[in-house]
């Protein structure tokens, strides 16, 4: 049996999006409602994490030649989707 903090999931909040080749880790999901539901700010952020869903899914690695996409620096393989506003969230993810 898998560890808890190995599961994978597919990213369901705040809107369902549908991909073979992004997946979240268990909790995400309800972390992230946690956090939106909180701050009043779930349908921008929905519309801008829906269009960096899709960069990521196209460009895969190579996501991070846009702007809202960067490698952290001295973290092995661990990259931060940005987004930039009120919250100023970072999303953090890497290839497997």
């Amino acid at each position: 049996m898998l560890d808890k903090g190995c599961e994978k999931g597919k990213v369901i909040y705040p809107e369902e999006f549908n991909s073979n080749y992004i997946f979240t880790y268990f909790s995400f999901n309800e972390e992230l409602k946690e956090l939106l539901e909180e701050s009043g700010q779930k349908e921008g952020f929905a519309r801008k994490y829906r269009r960096q869903l899709i960069i990521l899914e196209r460009l895969k690695k190579q996501c991070v030649q846009h702007k809202s996409f960067e490698r952290l620096k001295d973290n092995g393989e661990i990259y931060s989707m940005r987004f930039v506003g009120r919250l100023n969230l970072r999303v953090l993810f890497s290839f497997f």
